[in-house]
């Protein structure tokens, strides 16, 4: 160990150079990993730095862009840094691992396993396979399809033409995928077999309604998860970032556009009957609302393999954000406001049920708005558009583009005031005990500066420091973690 100079700002002897590169190494596989699970670039800074804090290392430096990593440390205003780099590369979304990876960074900052032991538990997470296969996951979101239909209001017949649909396009555009095809034309092909099935089905005269068979299709292919990461990461400050998924996000939409349009064309160019799309058309029961909602949350859940434990929680989840949306309708209040006070209050109770169960609330917070999707209202744009009305198509399509954001804007605002009323309860409870406790949580400064709040993945970066404090002075309290 190297001793400290008066100026470098670190409290005690430097660390090694191996040990630096053990908690640098660590803190990147933890950032890569919760990255790649879909989350944004706020929640890997805030994992990166809470892994490196819990390890005993302070005054790190993150840097998050996209899929690029960098973490530094630099002990001395005249000592070389060490930085490390890693790009994250994009695979399925994989919520298992994420939850395992969200557990052992808990025991981290709490201070129940050493840092060397953390390291060995996320390489043994990371060589772990998918929890299920990727034909059980296709199937889950199939169904939500399904479950999309039933929410709507459409019957048995619907149900099961627009899961099979579903299905068959999900292997045709993995299959596509496969192959290199860019995501833009595998999406639009996808979107356009759903269309095509569900127009072919109408004019052949079975009982159904188009436009709900393809909005289950549209919300099964819409990258929900993506478009909460943007909307986090512009909320959150990362504007490089937040204007990549944006992109990303708008490719994806522009392919299922594309897709229905196409589809839509060429059924008008051979005379096939375009109808339901109604704007009128009636609500389902509330009992069936409540059950497709359920549905398609627990469903969702499936197709990002998640654990099985957390499949009912989410179905509660949903039903509750159907109930709660549902609920705000029959108070006659802009369609855009119901939507946002739903989604914070799907947010609220995310974090809230995540915390009991010890697993991240992104994985409970994605899975309750997607019965919120307005897939129905993309539809009716596009049909529009086809039909040649295209000033009252474009306005339908940027009404269900808003939606979609005032959703994922309602689930980060419900994480930030869970937070808020968690702190309350902590300070609440603190001076029920001495007022001695709240006068020093009060007054007592931050030595570090103040800590960004965990959002949707991701220990405490406040506990961890305190931890890593215990860590790296062990002679003051006996911990030799």
């Amino acid at each position: 160990m190297i001793e400290q100079t008066p100026d470098a700002g670190w409290s005690g002897p430097w660390p090694d150079k191996a040990f630096v590169n053990r908690v640098l190494a660590t803190a990147l596989t933890a950032g890569e990993e919760v990255l790649a699970a879909g989350a944004g670039s706020a929640d890997a800074a805030a994992t990166m730095e809470a892994t490196a804090l819990a390890s005993g290392l302070h005054h790190v430096e993150i840097d998050v862009t996209f899929t690029s990593l960098t973490i530094s440390w630099v002990p001395g205003p005249d000592a070389d840094p060490t930085i490390r780099s890693r790009t994250v590369v994009q695979r399925s979304l994989d919520y298992t691992r994420l939850v395992r990876v969200h557990r052992v960074l808990g025991d981290l900052a709490l201070g129940t396993v050493s840092p060397a032991a953390a390291a060995g538990r996320l390489d043994v997470v990371r060589s772990l396979d998918y929890p299920y296969g990727r034909r059980t996951a296709e199937a889950g979101l199939a169904g939500l399809a399904g479950a999309v239909v039933v929410l709507l209001g459409g019957g048995w017949l619907g149900v099961l033409l627009a899961t099979v649909s579903t299905y068959g396009v999900l292997v045709v555009d993995r299959a596509a995928r496969g192959r290199g095809l860019p995501p833009f034309f595998a999406t639009a092909a996808a979107a356009a077999g759903v269309t095509a099935v569900a127009l072919v089905a109408a004019a052949l005269g079975l009982p159904l309604r188009p436009g709900l068979v393809v909005s289950g299709g549209i919300v099964a292919l819409l990258p929900s998860v993506a478009l909460l990461s943007a909307v986090q990461d512009a909320l959150a400050g990362y504007v490089v970032t937040a204007a990549g998924r944006f992109v990303e996000v708008f490719v994806v939409l522009a392919g299922i556009a594309s897709g229905v349009g196409a589809a839509l064309a060429v059924s008008s160019a051979f005379g096939l009957p375009l109808t339901g799309v109604d704007d009128e058309l009636p609500a389902a029961p509330v009992l069936q609302q409540l059950l497709g909602g359920a549905l398609a949350s627990a469903l969702f859940l499936v197709s990002v393999y998640a654990p099985r434990p957390l499949l009912a929680p989410a179905a509660v989840i949903g039903g509750l954000s159907t109930a709660t949306a549902w609920l705000l309708a029959l108070t006659g209040t802009p369609a855009v406001f119901d939507t946002a006070l739903t989604a914070v209050v799907v947010g609220t109770v995310a974090v809230v049920v995540a915390g009991r169960l010890n697993v991240p609330s992104l994985v409970l917070a994605v899975a309750g708005f997607v019965p919120l999707l307005p897939g129905l209202a993309l539809y009716r744009g596009m049909f529009r558009v086809s039909q040649g009305e295209t000033t009252l198509g474009i306005v339908t399509l940027t009404a269900a583009v808003g939606t979609v954001f005032a959703l994922a804007s309602g689930i980060v605002l419900g994480d930030l005031a869970a937070t808020r009323l968690r702190r309350l309860r902590r300070l609440w409870d603190r001076s029920a005990h001495t007022l001695v406790a709240l006068r020093d949580r009060t007054v007592r400064p931050r030595p570090y500066g103040r800590s960004l709040p965990g959002r949707f993945v991701g220990p405490s970066v406040g506990v961890a420091r305190r931890t890593g404090q215990r860590r790296r002075h062990p002679h003051r309290r006996g911990d030799t973690g």
